[in-house]
């Protein structure tokens, strides 16, 4: 009798470790599936190379401040618009400048930055107008004075050694 309780038990463990083998076989055949579905794959790209040059995100930065600026200007403000049209753009291009410029690097502080920060003074007079909190005037003196400092980096770049 306890002999053939240690069978029963045996054959039910063995019965356990296949039922569980075949799932597991299924489950992971599924999951391999799935993957050559089209609609589920997906393009592996290149990581971005990191660069001591900001210039070029800089210049595409100061084409966008001149491109915005119009949209906050005009009157009224279309605040639909806000979002994607300068808040999306904003959030894309500091992105970039976080991960594709090395922040380390002295040539980025020294240079370049100041367009970076009148992308952000832009984001805050926008946000300014959304919100319709007072000081909107300032929050414009300061982004337009960032944006001319911009625009004469780009155009005068100061020599490297």
């Amino acid at each position: 009798m306890i002999e053939n309780s240690k069978v029963i038990k045996n054959r039910l463990q063995a019965g356990l470790a296949l039922t569980l083998a075949a799932l597991l076989n299924l489950t992971l055949t599924a999951c391999n599936q799935s993957g050559q579905d089209g609609q589920h794959k997906r393009d592996i790209k290149p990581a971005v190379k990191l660069s001591t040059d900001a210039s070029h995100i800089a210049q595409q930065t100061y084409q966008f401040l001149v491109s915005a600026e119009p949209l906050l200007t005009t009157q009224p403000v279309n605040l639909n618009q806000l979002e994607q049209e300068i808040f999306q753009p904003v959030r894309q291009l500091l992105l970039r400048w976080n991960t594709e410029v090395k922040q380390s690097d002295s040539v980025v502080g020294d240079q370049y930055t100041i367009c970076r920060g009148a992308l952000i003074s832009l984001d805050s007079w926008a946000r300014s107008i959304q919100k319709q909190i007072p000081g909107q005037a300032d929050k414009q003196a300061i982004f337009e004075k960032q944006k001319n400092l911009c625009q004469h980096v780009i155009h005068n770049p100061a020599q490297q050694s």
